[in-house]
């Protein structure tokens, strides 16, 4: 740094020097030195060292004479026109727009998949001289990796298992940073989209599906409460049975029905005049009460 300030310095005093007799001697001179005088000024002019600016988060990939010098920045640095080139990087984490990648998997169903893939610039010189556009290039081997993974697998094996597809693109993408000069940050399928038909069809089977174990439930529940009721009935006597249907008689008795119906051979006659017996003198005690 302190030899290219040298330089600076010893031709802008050579510049002000030349222009001082000129400036002196232009009148006196012939019209030939004059010309050379302004050419010489101009050519000073043009050749003069300038002043880039990079901020902390860019670096300047710097070529002399088209051949690669060094990487500027941050900070100011000066150059030399005509004789430098600049490319700026951008160093901070970027997105790299990835389209929607369709494909046929091995079962002959087409879905496309979206991605989201995050990365950095790690070394500034190689992202501009080993690949022409990094940015286009990275798009280009995510798509092609992509539909090489999944069109070998089966539709299932894509919605159930995403991340075989992370690993293999990972590991791709892995092999390319340091040949590219850039980081891998973040890549990951952020989602699988179906054929409408498709999506149609699995939603009417999932709601089949969904009907169905309703229906089961509901069966089997139903089961559950018959086989409670036989059990229960089956522990009946007919002493106890013929209560109920006398006290159910009685509740009959008390709507607006006029006619009762007696179905007298649900119990024999014995327990129905015992059940009789019994619900009467359950009334008699009640009346007393």
């Amino acid at each position: 740094m302190s030899e290219r300030r040298v330089v600076v310095f010893v031709t802008v005093i050579a510049a002000a020097l030349l222009l001082f007799y000129g400036a002196v001697g232009f009148l006196k001179a012939s019209p030939l030195l004059t010309g050379a005088l302004l050419l010489s000024i101009a050519g000073l002019f043009f050749l003069s060292p300038t002043i880039a600016s990079f901020l902390e988060y860019e670096r300047g990939v710097r070529f002399r004479f088209g051949r690669f010098k060094d990487v500027l920045g941050p900070g100011w640095k000066i150059v030399i026109p005509l004789y430098d080139t600049i490319v700026r990087v951008d160093l901070r984490e970027q997105e790299i727009d990835v389209p929607p990648v369709k494909v046929v998997t091995s079962d002959d169903v087409a879905v496309s998949v979206d991605t989201i893939y995050l990365m950095r610039i790690k070394d500034p010189a190689k992202s501009v001289i080993a690949v022409r556009d990094y940015r286009k290039a990275v798009s280009d081997l995510i798509t092609s990796e992509i539909r090489t993974a999944v069109s070998k697998m089966p539709l299932k094996d894509v919605l159930n298992r995403p991340e075989d597809i992370n690993t293999a693109l990972t590991r791709q993408l892995e092999e390319i940073d340091g040949a590219w000069g850039i980081q891998t940050t973040k890549f990951e399928v952020e989602g699988i989209v179906l054929p409408e038909e498709l999506v149609a069809a699995m939603t009417k089977r999932q709601v089949a599906s969904e009907v169905q174990q309703r229906t089961t439930i509901e069966a089997e529940t139903r089961k559950i409460s018959i086989n409670a009721i036989n059990q229960a009935a089956s522990a009946l006597t007919q002493r106890t049975m013929a209560f109920l249907y006398i006290d159910a008689l009685k509740q009959i008795g008390q709507s607006r029905s006029t006619k009762i119906v007696l179905p007298s051979q649900l119990v024999s006659p014995d327990a129905l005049r015992e059940g009789i017996a019994e619900g009467l003198g359950r009334d008699f005690i009640e009346e007393a009460k």
